[in-house]
């Protein structure tokens, strides 16, 4: 067993023993769908960069 293996089973196996672990990370996950951070707040303040769209040329 690789591991990477031996850790994920790890993991897995303390998420069964406290199933409290994964009602909190589906809290937390819902409750950043209900609030999604906005693209417009960046932590340096500045605006998103977007590239510009380039259009095909027809052909």
């Amino acid at each position: 067993m690789t591991s990477m293996t031996a850790s994920s089973w790890d993991h897995i196996t303390a998420l069964l023993a406290d199933p409290q672990l994964i009602h909190t990370e589906i809290d937390k996950r819902l409750q950043t769908a209900k609030h999604p951070i906005p693209l417009s707040l960046n932590t340096n303040g500045s605006k998103p960069h977007w590239p510009k769209r380039v259009r095909a040329s027809p052909g």
